[in-house]
């Protein structure tokens, strides 16, 4: 049926991942879990970014510093895939 192009809240997914590593702390039972093997190279790229408000209440990304954010925009755009999967099963059901 040809190419198909979604458009991507990247806002909402980071939010949600960012919400995810917090509740990692503070939740006995986690609802996201990494690897065990998991190293402090990708867990610096997962917050390598943090949320700004601006005073008209605009949402920016910004990276902190110069570190690489690679991983986090996979994480991002993994967890755009599995939305856009679990909403087509939704659909077909």
């Amino acid at each position: 049926p040809g190419l198909r192009i979604w458009h991507v809240d990247t806002d909402h997914f980071k939010t949600q991942i960012h919400a995810a590593i917090r509740r990692l702390a503070d939740e006995p039972i986690p609802t996201w879990t990494l690897h065990a093997e998991t190293d402090d190279h990708y867990l610096e790229q997962l917050t390598a970014e943090e949320l700004l408000i601006t005073s008209q209440g605009r949402r920016i990304w910004k990276r902190r510093g110069k570190r690489d954010n690679h991983l986090f925009d996979c994480e991002v755009l993994a967890l755009c895939g599995a939305w856009i999967h679990q909403s087509r099963l939704r659909q077909a059901s």
